[in-house]
């Protein structure tokens, strides 16, 4: 189960992937800008050729853009079919989980997925979580995972 939470609470956008994504498409934009407002200054084959490169770069931008952003999604529809399909060796699974409102020592304040406010005590506190996450088993336990 602390693995499960402690993927499950970790954020996975791929930062690098869609900054790189931006930083193509802006190039490839530039570069068609500056064809258009004639700002180079080149023979009509190699403006042709730098067009058509342009647009490629427009198009390899949202692409990589598009498809970083689809993986993230997929990675976190995992988590989620992870986080209700737990079970242990005992048989017990993930009943419901929610947002933590208030954490105090022994004590969470949850607003679950159906939206009302409900008090448990805390079995379990993992730690190395982005943001706070709670599972309740079957057999009563309350883990949380913190950051």
């Amino acid at each position: 189960m602390k693995e499960i939470l402690l993927d499950y609470g970790t954020r996975e956008i791929q930062w690098g992937w869609l900054i790189l994504s931006i930083v193509i498409l802006l190039a490839g934009i530039g570069l068609s800008i500056s064809i258009t407002k004639g700002a180079l200054k080149l023979p009509k084959n190699k403006l042709d050729a730098l067009r058509y490169a342009s647009w490629g770069l427009v198009l390899a931008g949202g692409i990589v853009g598009v498809l970083s952003l689809l993986n993230s999604e997929l990675n976190n529809n995992q988590k989620n079919q992870a986080i209700n399909n737990w079970k242990s060796e005992r048989g017990y699974y993930v009943e419901n989980y929610g947002k933590i409102e208030e954490l105090r020592n022994e004590t969470i304040r949850v607003k679950t997925i159906n939206g009302e406010i409900v008090e448990k005590d805390i079995d379990k506190v993992i730690s190395g979580c982005d943001f706070e996450v709670y599972a309740e088993l079957t057999n009563g336990d309350v883990w949380v995972c913190t950051p």
